[in-house]
């Protein structure tokens, strides 16, 4: 499969538009709700900065995503309902704590189980085969099926947390893991699904990048 002449310009503008939001972001977020967004912690297990660094990466790369999902729209009249809601939800639960909003890991726990099991339910969220015979049997009921794709995000997303932190440690995972996705999508032809793994590779390069041009560093934002 190649992109075609449209897909190349969206995403090509997409990049730049990344880019400019990545970049004044982070060199202005000092100025937002007097340094609410800056890291000043020293002392924790994964601070390896001598100095306050932007915490803003998350709200940049949630901008960027809500920007790529609104093109979409108007390109293709397609609307990507499950990424919206799910991305934005897990955002504003790990923004909370970023602007020294204090709410404890188990109610943010609680949060994200509650958020999880609702858009799971009325966007009729389901793995349909895992390959395993006996656990593909339980999939099959609605409830079983429903609290086996919360663990899955669940898992997912606090995990991913385990190396948040760790000089871009983790968004290099998570490109490797895009690009993997991204090889599988583009031998499979499903260009719509490639077109938006491209836009958060394009959005998790930009956040690697971006510090490097406009002297800030800034670390993402999870629960």
């Amino acid at each position: 499969m190649q992109l075609e002449s449209i897909e190349f310009s969206f995403l090509s503008i997409f990049t730049l538009i990344t880019f400019f939001i990545f970049l004044l972001i982070s060199k202005y977020s000092f100025k937002i709700k007097n340094g609410a967004l800056l890291d000043k912690d020293f002392s924790k297990p994964q601070a390896f900065h001598m100095q306050a660094i932007s915490r803003c990466g998350g709200a940049a790369g949630i901008i960027a995503l809500n920007i790529f999902f609104l093109i979409y729209f108007l390109l293709y009249s397609n609307i990507f309902y499950e990424y919206i809601v799910i991305s934005n939800l897990m955002f504003l639960i790990g923004f909370l704590d970023d602007i020294k909003v204090n709410v404890s890991p188990a109610k943010r726990l609680m949060l994200m189980i509650i958020f999880l099991f609702f858009s799971i339910h009325f966007l009729s969220l389901e793995i349909t085969n895992v390959d395993i015979p006996f656990l593909s049997d339980f999939l099959k009921i609605n409830f079983f099926s429903s609290i086996f794709v919360l663990l899955c995000f669940l898992f997912i997303i606090n995990g991913a947390n385990l190396i948040d932190g760790f000089n871009g440690l983790l968004t290099i995972n998570l490109i490797v893991i895009n690009s993997i996705l991204l090889y599988i999508n583009i031998s499979n032809e499903n260009i719509e699904f490639s077109i938006f793994l491209i836009a958060q590779i394009i959005i998790l390069s930009s956040f690697e990048i971006t510090p490097f041009c406009c002297g800030t560093r800034y670390k993402p934002i999870l629960i």
